[in-house]
């Protein structure tokens, strides 16, 4: 009967570690995607500063509006991330609105310093992981397009067969040329 007891205890002891445990892992995985928001952030920082003087060199104001960052694939170590913003350009009084994104693949280094290593149209998912963290609560309907977006773009290698995924079917091709 001794053992018995010890045995419902050292269960009920795991259950209550196992559930205590589970919301802290979720906890911590929300802490390392907002240090990768604010890492994506800094880098969007340098690039409205380079714009915004770009801009100012031919006489002109922009004003950037980050609406939303999302962290697309990948962990601490490589991540793809995408920004969406706004832009109000100023010339001679006269405004332009526009809205727009920025796509940006970030490593880091040996030195523990991140840097772009690919950005715009040619920064894919390669070899990450789908993560789909954004900034800003967001239906997991619209992060699913937005990975959609990406894997249009993307072509991969079978056997000597090229195929795209694209929102209405696969196109393939035979001949090793890549298609889209």
């Amino acid at each position: 009967m001794n053992k018995k007891k010890r045995f419902i205890i050292m269960g009920i002891i795991i259950f209550a570690v196992i559930l205590i445990s589970i919301p802290l892992y979720f906890n911590y995985q929300k802490k390392q995607m907002n240090k990768l928001i604010d890492i994506t952030n800094k880098f969007f920082e340098e690039y409205v500063k380079e714009s915004k003087e770009s801009y100012t060199k031919n006489n002109m104001n922009a004003t950037y509006k980050p609406t939303e960052i999302i962290i697309i694939a990948g962990d601490k170590n490589e991540f793809l991330a995408k920004v969406y913003f706004e832009i109000d350009i100023d010339v001679d009084g006269e405004r332009d609105y526009t809205s727009t994104e920025r796509t940006m693949r970030i490593k880091k280094n040996d030195n523990n310093e991140y840097k772009i290593v690919d950005e715009g149209n040619s920064a894919t998912i390669d070899g990450l992981k789908l993560v789909n963290y954004s900034n800003k609560d967001k239906d997991k309907e619209l992060l699913n397009k937005t990975k959609e977006e990406l894997d249009t773009s993307e072509h991969k290698k079978v056997a000597g067969i090229y195929y795209s995924i694209e929102p209405d079917g696969i196109k393939l091709s035979y001949d090793k040329k890549k298609r889209g």
